[in-house]
C-alpha cells in the first residue's frame, strides 16, 4: 500500500518509530494523497505514483533530494501544487531535479545546468 511504501522508506531513513505515523500523514497531505493511504500502489494513476515518489523523497530531513521529472504525468493543477510543495520543502535543503519543462525550471530553479549530448552547460 501507499502507507507501507512510506513506512519502508521511513525505516531506511532512520525515522524514529514513534513519529512515523504522523510524518506519513503529513507527507500524504502535502502531496494530496490522504484518501489513498491504504490503496495498492499498482492501482494508482501515473500522476499519483509520482506523488508517492515525491512523498518518499521528502520523508525525513534529507539535506539533498534528487528528483527525476517530478511532475511528469500530472495534470496542471497537480503540477502547480507540487511546485508549491517543492518551494516550501527547499528551505534548508538542496533539491536537484531533471526536467524537460522550461516552465518548471523557471518556477523552481535558482541555478540551471543544461546537458546536451553528455556535456553540461550552465
Amino acid at each position: 500500500t501507499v502507507k507501507e511504501h512510506l513506512e519502508l522508506y521511513a525505516a531506511i531513513k532512520n525515522i524514529p518509530p514513534h513519529s512515523v505515523d504522523q510524518l506519513i500523514r503529513e507527507r500524504l497531505a502535502d502531496v494530496g494523497l490522504t484518501s489513498k493511504t491504504n490503496a495498492l500502489t499498482p492501482n494508482l494513476s501515473g500522476g499519483q505514483k509520482r506523488k508517492v515518489c515525491l512523498a518518499i523523497a521528502l520523508i525525513g530531513n534529507s539535506k539533498v533530494v534528487f528528483l527525476d521529472e517530478p511532475t511528469s504525468g500530472m495534470d496542471v493543477f497537480a503540477q502547480r501544487s507540487t511546485w508549491n510543495l517543492l518551494r516550501k520543502s527547499a528551505r534548508g535543503r538542496i533539491i536537484i531535479l531533471t526536467t524537460h519543462s522550461m516552465e518548471e525550471v523557471e518556477a523552481l530553479c535558482t541555478r540551471v545546468a543544461i546537458q546536451v549530448r553528455g556535456a553540461v552547460f550552465n
